[in-house]
């Protein structure tokens, strides 16, 4: 079964992997911004963190002679290039060479990004949430199978209740089956930071029968009868982050079960 990571900024895109796996955030007083302001740097920058650009980059730096931003970022994958661009332009193309030369090993996405490349605003030392709790509906459904590809989807919500602003951090979803522990999804909602007020985090779960084809590795998604739990995190900075410059809160965890059951 295929595990499936997401990272997105602005938490108002939706992700979706080989299963219809959606992932999103609002707030719930509409009379305010559902969010802080999002950065293109810190955005571009994160992306690049995750895919471990930086490294690709090195080689490059170390091989050949750059005349600019644009012959720099034309060496990463064509995914990657608008992001090293916006990257490599916010800061300078002296000064982003010199922070590629710079060895941080292990460093995770967002403490590279606020310390580092500082693109990124930095975790707030008085920041605090509770997570209410975690629902789901319906309370049961049918997963598909190669026959009848249709299956059950499920909403899942987490309820989260900001006190103090919060800084860069992450909402992280995990789907386990409870018979055999057994991951069949993860997803990882990041923002700049969320005002104090109440939020409402949705992710939907598609059990319906996924093809095997090439975007999901000739592998099919199919879910069996059982109990599946999904566990909300919410976290500043990276969930697990050992860097303490960058103020990491892990804010705790809410969980809710799914109910898959015989067509």
């Amino acid at each position: 079964m295929r595990f499936f990571s997401v990272l997105l900024l602005a938490a108002i895109a939706v992700a979706s992997s080989a299963n219809q796996h959606l992932l999103k955030i609002h707030k719930n007083d509409a009379t305010n911004p559902s969010l802080m302001p999002s950065s293109a740097a810190c955005q571009s920058c994160l992306t690049l963190a995750e895919a471990k650009i930086n490294v690709a980059l090195n080689v490059v730096l170390n091989a050949i002679v750059i005349e600019g931003c644009g012959d720099l970022c034309s060496h990463v994958d064509a995914n990657m290039t608008q992001h090293c661009e916006v990257v490599c332009f916010a800061k300078g193309l002296e000064a982003f060479i010199a922070i590629l030369n710079k060895t941080m090993p292990y460093i995770d996405p967002f403490a590279y990004c606020e310390l580092v490349m500082d693109v990124c605003p930095p975790g707030l030392e008085n920041a605090s949430a509770t997570l209410v709790g975690a629902t789901s509906t319906p309370a049961s459904g049918s997963p598909g199978n190669s026959v009848n590809p249709q299956g059950t989807v499920f909403s899942t919500q987490l309820e989260l209740d900001v006190e103090s602003a919060t800084g860069l951090g992450e909402v992280r979803v995990n789907l386990v089956e409870d018979s055999n522990g057994v991951a069949y999804g993860g997803a990882s909602l990041v923002n700049e930071g969320l005002e104090p007020g109440t939020y409402t985090v949705d992710f939907t779960v598609d059990t319906s029968y996924v093809v095997p084809s090439p975007a999901n590795d000739y592998a099919p998604q199919e879910f069996y009868p059982g109990t599946y739990t999904v566990t909300f995190s919410f976290c500043q900075s990276f969930c697990g982050s050992a860097y303490e410059e960058s103020f990491p809160i892990y804010f705790g965890d809410a969980s809710t079960i799914l109910n898959v059951t015989a067509n």
